[in-house]
């Protein structure tokens, strides 16, 4: 019995020392088509993140910034890609207290061809600086967007998308750019009650082990 509940209580202790394990996925997705807006509203897209090597100053001030724009609520994309392109976009970017507002960007929706992420990409030029162009990259989960792959119609969706990554570049010279880059996976660490019931498990095992005394009757 004693070296049994001593089995059990290693074992638990070696699952409690053991690192969760991680791994890095690669997401790929569709080169963006054309889209055509069809008549329908126009939705407001909010991109909010904090660069994680920020200047100090606008445009990459360590202050939150918040990049928002518009895009139609369905557009036709080309049948059997679900990813699109846009030009002429309007928006407004406000990092450390500044609000600029852009006009003529080109943005590029993508869906991922593995799972449920979505990528866009936000570029403008004679933003901020007549010689420069901005550019803002973002991974976000799930997808902005659904797709009819038989008729090529892609709706947006209305919600709130964790921002998995991304990076933002002004490509002046010399250039200044933050990046986020890349996507974790972790699995989750077991809670304290799942331990618990699993110690018990170990223990009801060593049980099982013990000798039956004979019954008399």
């Amino acid at each position: 019995m004693f070296r049994a509940v001593c089995c059990g209580i290693a074992l638990t202790a070696a699952l409690l020392a053991a690192p969760p394990a991680r791994a890095l996925v690669a997401i790929t997705f569709p080169a963006p088509v054309a889209a055509t807006p069809l008549p329908s509203a126009l939705d407001t897209v909010s991109i909010f993140g904090t660069y994680t090597n920020p200047t100090g100053i606008a445009p990459f001030a360590v202050a939150p910034f918040v990049l928002s724009f518009g895009l139609p609520s369905q557009l036709q994309v080309g049948t059997g890609n679900g990813s699109f392109s846009l030009s002429g976009i309007t928006g407004s970017y406000a990092n450390n207290g500044s609000i600029t507002d852009f006009s003529g960007a080109t943005v590029d929706v993508a869906a991922s061809t593995q799972g449920s992420y979505g990528q866009i990409t936000l570029t403008t030029t004679s933003f901020l600086a007549s010689n420069g162009s901005f550019s803002l990259d973002v991974l976000t989960n799930p997808a902005l967007f659904s797709y009819d792959s038989g008729s090529g119609v892609a709706t947006l969706t209305p919600g709130i998308f964790a921002l998995n990554g991304g990076s933002a570049s002004y490509a002046l010279d010399p250039s200044i750019a933050a990046n986020a880059a890349g996507v974790t996976l972790s699995q989750p660490v077991p809670e304290p009650p799942a331990w618990a019931l699993l110690l018990i498990g170990c223990l009801g095992i060593a049980a099982l082990g013990l000798p039956r005394r004979m019954v008399r009757t």
